[in-house]
């Protein structure tokens, strides 16, 4: 941190701020909570208009399980920009892996109203709703956004819906149907086959 220092009091700020993003994480893997905390309000105080950084920590903070962590932060940055889909994404995913799939929802809900054809967003909202939601609700959505996942190149991850689902709900002809539609677009005759029967 005082390389950094030095860096930013000489005026090669953008040394100083590659060097303050260079270690936060090894500090929180490390357990030195505190110190990590310093460092990302340092870089939120030097630099306030470079949030991909300190989203990069964040993002990092959520997949590593310190989601509980990361929700404060990322909820003032999304009150600081109201539309940053990558802040809502990520908040939505830190609500999901603390066990809010409720909150995470409408997170994605509020990208898919901007955006309705952001794919990280569909697959999001398919993934809450088989989580912590309805086997019908999950359909729907599948119905839904099936054209969305198949014209984005997704169709692997619908199959894996759709037969996810179909663990749980064999006889379901929605789901049935969607798999039909979904061979037919790929050509996989045999799979397509194997739902015709």
């Amino acid at each position: 941190m005082k390389l950094a220092d030095t860096c930013y009091n000489a005026g090669n700020k953008d040394r100083a701020y590659d060097e303050l993003n260079s270690f936060p994480m090894d500090l929180r893997d490390k357990g030195k909570k505190e110190v990590f905390e310093r460092v990302c309000q340092k870089i939120q105080e030097l630099y306030p208009d470079r949030k991909e950084g300190v989203l990069d920590i964040l993002a990092s903070q959520v997949s590593g399980g310190m989601a509980e962590d990361s929700l404060p932060k990322l909820q003032k940055l999304l009150e600081a920009e109201p539309g940053n889909t990558r802040i809502m994404a990520l908040l939505a995913e830190a609500y999901r892996v603390s066990g809010d799939v409720e909150q995470g929802k409408e997170m994605l809900l509020g990208i898919l109203r901007g955006n309705p054809g952001a794919l990280a967003a569909v697959k999001g909202i398919i993934e809450c709703e088989m989580e912590g939601g309805s086997p019908d609700g999950s359909v729907a959505l599948l119905q839904q956004y099936l054209p969305v996942l198949m014209e984005s190149g997704c169709c692997a991850e619908a199959e894996r819906y759709f037969t996810r689902l179909l663990d749980h709900n064999p006889y379901d002809i929605r789901l049935l149907d969607g798999l039909k539609t979904l061979y037919e677009a790929t050509g996989e005759q045999s799979k397509l086959a194997d739902v015709l029967v």
